[in-house]
This record gives C-alpha cells, sequence and structure tokens, in this order.
C-alpha cells in the first residue's frame, strides 16, 4: 500500500532490487537480475517481475526509470520485449499473446508524434533524419532539476555555458540512458560532470544511441511472431527496423550511437 509522504511507487507483485541503498527497481537493470533469477532456479520472481513490468505500462503508459514518482517522466532502454522473451523461453509462446497490449503500447510511446514529423526534425523520442530514416533518441519531459540530483544538477548548470533548462532536460535524458554519467557519456568522469558543459551526457537528446534502436527492433520483432496475433501496422518501420535490426546483437555493448548534433 501507499505510504504517506513517499516517493515509492508500490507494485502489485514480488521484486528484486539492487543492492546497497536501493529499495526500488530500475527498468533495464532488472533484465539483466532476470538472467540471473533463472540461472539460481527462481524463474517464479522473474514471472513476477514481468508482472510488474506490464502494470507500470498500463498504469502508466510506459516503463518508468523506476518505480519512484518522481522518475514518471522517463524510461529507460526498452527491455521489456527482451523480459517477455526471456519468460517465453520456459513458459512457451503463449506468453507473446499474453503480453501483446503492453508490448504494443510501450512501443507506442517510445514512437509517440513519429507519424507527422517532417524530415530533419525531432519530437519526443523521435527523430526523423532530412532521408526519411527514423531513429529514436532518449528524452524526459520535464527540464528541470532532478529530485534525486537536485543539488548536483543546479551546479552543473551553474557552471554551464548553457541554458539552465537545456542543461536539465539533457541530464535528465542521460539517466534515461541507463548509462548515467558512465564512461560512454561524460568522456571518463564516473557519475558526476566537472567539465564546463559536461561532456556527453549534457547533449544526450542529440544522440540517438545503439540501445533505444535495438530495443526497438527487439519490440518489433516480438509483435510480428505468428502467435502474437496481430500484423506490423505501423508506418515507416521498414526504415526504422532497417537501422536497428543489424544492432539486435547488442547486449550490453558500450558502443556510442550517432550523434544528431550538426
Amino acid at each position: 500500500m501507499p505510504q504517506p509522504h513517499s516517493s515509492l511507487v508500490p507494485l502489485p507483485h514480488r521484486y528484486v532490487v539492487p543492492v546497497g541503498r536501493f529499495r526500488e527497481i530500475y527498468y533495464w537493470d532488472s533484465y539483466f537480475t532476470m538472467l540471473g533469477l533463472e540461472q539460481s532456479g527462481r524463474h517464479d520472481l522473474v514471472v513476477d517481475m514481468v508482472q510488474n513490468f506490464a502494470w507500470l505500462i498500463d498504469t502508466f503508459g510506459h516503463v518508468p526509470n523506476g518505480n519512484r514518482s518522481y522518475y514518471l517522466s522517463r524510461s529507460q532502454p526498452p527491455f521489456f520485449a527482451a523480459m517477455v522473451e526471456l519468460l517465453a523461453e520456459r513458459d512457451g509462446e503463449r506468453v507473446y499473446a499474453t503480453y501483446l497490449p503492453q508490448l504494443a503500447r510501450e512501443y507506442a510511446f517510445w514512437m509517440d508524434g513519429v507519424a507527422r514529423l517532417a524530415p530533419g526534425s525531432a519530437y519526443r523520442r523521435v527523430v526523423r533524419l532530412k532521408d526519411g530514416t527514423i531513429l529514436n533518441r532518449y528524452w524526459d519531459d520535464r527540464e528541470t532539476p532532478r529530485e534525486e540530483s537536485y543539488r548536483e544538477d543546479i551546479e552543473t548548470a551553474r557552471t554551464s555555458t548553457r541554458p539552465a533548462h537545456e542543461v536539465y532536460r539533457n541530464l535528465r535524458a542521460a539517466a534515461e540512458s541507463g548509462w548515467d554519467f558512465s564512461f560512454t557519456l561524460v568522456g571518463g568522469w564516473s557519475f558526476a560532470c566537472h567539465d564546463q558543459d559536461c561532456g556527453t551526457a549534457a547533449r544526450r537528446s542529440q544522440l540517438s544511441p545503439v540501445s533505444t534502436r535495438a530495443g526497438a527492433g527487439a519490440s518489433v520483432s516480438v509483435r510480428e511472431r505468428p502467435n502474437c496475433g496481430a500484423p506490423d501496422q505501423r508506418p515507416g518501420m521498414a526504415t526504422a527496423r532497417g537501422h536497428s535490426a543489424p544492432l539486435v546483437e547488442w547486449r550490453g555493448r558500450g558502443v556510442r550511437g550517432l550523434s544528431l548534433a550538426g
């Protein structure tokens, strides 16, 4: 049940959190936890966790970064399709039909606005290149300091040469990437930004990384399985899949995405 004055979003089923100070789940981290649970003979927990993520999609329209109220404006790399696939390896292909509504809804979240996107423009998490190619990027609808890192974000914006709202938006997008402030994002700085423009993290919404494209490709692949009962009806996905399909082999490799900055 919800606790008074708590930011924790209660979940209906059991789940496993990261070690240490954490008391909440994190989206893509949980997939790798599930891999370990399967190896440890705890398939029952994998079932519960997939049900929790389906509940989050039904409730909020996407899987938040974590089950905290201050994470609701962003997600993380879209691994729900991979979780469903992991579950289906044990429980059979009926699993795909069971979770098809949530797969479709998460896909719609990541592709929101694509139908009206002009070449050379971007909206939320989709980008249409000048040749018509569709890519995804990380994003956050808010442009304020993150509640969980409020002081640090204020300081980063204070020392930046760019508008504060732009810095905040991109720091939030960096957090959605799941790589938050590792070597991949800030050129060697770990967990904090100390250079004037906070490295690549401060421009995260201008990148279209491998993890989003591979995740979107995995979602399409799962939805097109014969037992899912729904054909691919999404306009423009042939182009997007042309970019994501070769990248589905990405599973945790630190490959940098394509920069969309001019």
